[in-house]
């Protein structure tokens, strides 16, 4: 089972929470025992205080022998995502920018195929979403690994000139989640400025909660 939850913030909130470590602690908190309450067997008690540890790659992880649970988290803009599972995951979110620079980026780290795709979509006037399409499930990827960007982010493909992948190079391991069609977000907002994506080993479902946080100082 995996459990994805997602932080829409107001500004002076996500200022407040980029601010205090232990507020960030406490979101991480509250995604890890309601994961635990969903898949039973485990007692709520054993994440009530916990450290945080800091893989090779910079992939953090629950530095804890008896919690076995993968954990990924991801902020941009006033959002704060945290999924959860019994397996290795990754999450990214980013927020839209049109930006310049995008066409460069998109050639040092693409794949061939990945910028076939961009460039078919730009052609229809949908580049700006393409590219954030294609970069969360990178994101999403390397984070699921932990070896980050070092791992070559055009040593793998999540795209083609025929459409998004559902899996790693299209292989049917580490599956992809898109967000916004998993209704991660505010549907009047999340078309143009939101983007987002979970890779996981495998297929199962992900429970979603979307939370507006907007009280301070607490």
């Amino acid at each position: 089972m995996k459990y994805l939850r997602v932080y829409e913030m107001t500004d002076d909130a996500i200022s407040y929470v980029k601010k205090n470590e232990a507020k960030r602690k406490e979101f991480l908190q509250d995604t890890l025992k309601e994961y635990v309450r969903r898949s039973c067997g485990k007692s709520i008690d054993i994440i009530g205080n916990f450290d945080i540890g800091i893989g090779e790659y910079g992939k953090p992880y629950i530095a804890d022998k008896d919690i076995e649970i993968g954990f990924s988290i991801s902020h941009s803009g006033n959002y704060w995502g945290c999924i959860v599972g019994d397996e290795p995951v990754g999450l990214d979110i980013q927020v839209v920018e049109d930006r310049c620079g995008i066409s460069a980026i998109a050639e040092r780290f693409f794949s061939e195929s990945e910028n076939d795709y961009l460039k078919r979509e730009d052609e229809r006037g949908f580049g700006l979403e393409a590219f954030y399409d294609i970069w969360v499930r990178k994101e999403a990827y390397i984070k699921l690994t932990g070896r980050g960007i070092g791992q070559g982010l055009s040593s793998f493909s999540v795209a083609d000139i025929n459409g998004l992948y559902k899996s790693v190079n299209n292989k049917g391991r580490f599956f992809f989640t898109d967000l916004v069609e998993l209704g991660a977000f505010d549907e009047d907002y999340s078309m143009y400025g939101v983007k987002g994506a979970v890779c996981c080993e495998s297929d199962e479902e992900i429970i979603i909660k979307s939370v507006i946080f907007d009280a301070i100082g607490e």
